[in-house]
């Protein structure tokens, strides 16, 4: 039965509840009411809403139901598949070094994925306790082209692997004042600034 078919029925059963519940209010006011007919028609009325109310039930409400569910979400929409879902499955296997190495995939695929750089930094330094190969990529990394914010992205990460991992202060320096020489007035040059000052406090205390 096609949709405009469907409906017309449906209306077609209200109209005729309408009418019958009609029939019985006048009946049911009469000074010589026919107590049979008034039960009759009523009986009528709810039989008929009931049979209109089921088609209503079992011919629309699940083509609504698809209607809302295509509105949230279409499946013929392409689905985009995390670039860094492999990587997660290695990490949350405890496999460390193969996720650096399906990191290190993404990032040969796409080379502004800032993201993989920072979780290959993260894996080495955090996890392997071996900081000294993180800071050969992100150095390899610095000598491409990188927008700027990209680029003092880069430069924090590794000031991370210098100075917390490796303790060197010299390089995390040289690295804080070039973002703070390239970005004045910026908040990467406020935030090399205050790592700066950390820096000195502590070599100044440990002196």
């Amino acid at each position: 039965m096609q949709f405009l078919s469907r409906l017309l029925v449906v209306l077609a059963l209200g109209w005729l509840a309408f009418n019958l519940f009609g029939q019985a209010r006048v009946a049911s006011a009469q000074e010589d009411v026919d107590g049979t007919q008034v039960i009759l028609l009523f009986g009528g009325v709810v039989l008929v809403g009931a049979v209109a109310g089921g088609l209503f039930v079992v011919s629309f409400l699940p083509e609504i139901g698809d209607r809302i569910g295509e509105y949230f979400f279409n499946p013929n929409e392409k689905y985009e598949e995390n670039p860094h879902a492999k990587a997660l499955g290695y990490v949350a296997r405890g496999d460390y070094r193969g996720a650096i190495e399906e990191y290190q995939r993404s990032w040969e695929k796409n080379p502004t994925d800032t993201l993989a750089l920072s979780e290959i930094t993260h894996l080495y330094c955090d996890k392997l306790h071996d900081p000294a190969p993180a800071a050969a990529i992100l150095e390899g990394a610095l000598n491409r082209e990188w927008a700027t914010e990209d680029a003092a992205f880069i430069s924090s990460r590794l000031v991370d692997v210098y100075w917390t991992h490796l303790r060197d202060g010299n390089r995390a320096r040289v690295l804080l004042q070039e973002v703070v020489e390239t970005l004045p007035n910026t908040k990467y040059a406020a935030n090399a600034n205050h790592r700066l000052q950390e820096i000195d406090r502590y070599e100044l205390a440990h002196g």
